[in-house]
């Protein structure tokens, strides 16, 4: 994957992480949408796809067509112009990930509340699900699927 898009699919690293979470967070939905038109083993070829680690550029790209011939206008969101990074303000460094974002808030210090939410288990998409979200917060209910790869998500503490 390509940040900038140069590798010829015309999406990056970022576009693709949220396009992979968009399909993983909605495929009920795009699975219902793509049945109802007779897409639906275009859509299982995709999704088996993407469990194989293939090219994951253009399988989404192959899904958000998908998604438009079924009357989804905006696909995935595939190659929409967005902002990547916020402005880094004035004598501030921004971190190491690249976000724009001062280190720390003035006043107190570097450190920051404990967050566990559930990831992706492959790493490859943005979703995110807060942990408290999930049962009431409850951890021993099980964590969501990832719909895409068929695996639960990952709890991670952040």
């Amino acid at each position: 994957m390509d940040l900038d898009g140069e590798d010829g699919t015309g999406t990056g690293a970022v576009e693709e992480t949220e396009a992979l979470a968009r399909l993983c967070g909605g495929l009920a939905t795009v699975r219902a949408l793509a049945e109802a038109r007779g897409e639906g083993p275009a859509l299982d070829r995709v999704l088996a796809g993407l469990r194989e680690g293939g090219g994951t550029a253009a399988l989404l790209a192959e899904a958000d067509e998908l998604l438009r011939r079924c009357g989804v206008a905006r696909g995935l969101g595939l190659g929409r112009a967005r902002v990547r990074t916020l402005p880094v303000p004035p004598g501030t460094q921004p971190p190491a990930g690249g976000t724009g974002l001062p280190p720390a808030v003035p006043g107190l210090g570097g450190g920051h509340a404990v967050e566990e939410a559930y990831v992706c288990p492959a790493g490859r998409c943005a979703r995110v699900v807060l942990a408290d979200d999930v049962h009431g917060g409850a951890r021993d209910g099980g964590g969501p699927e990832c719909a895409v790869l068929a695996r639960p998500l990952r709890l991670v503490r952040l």
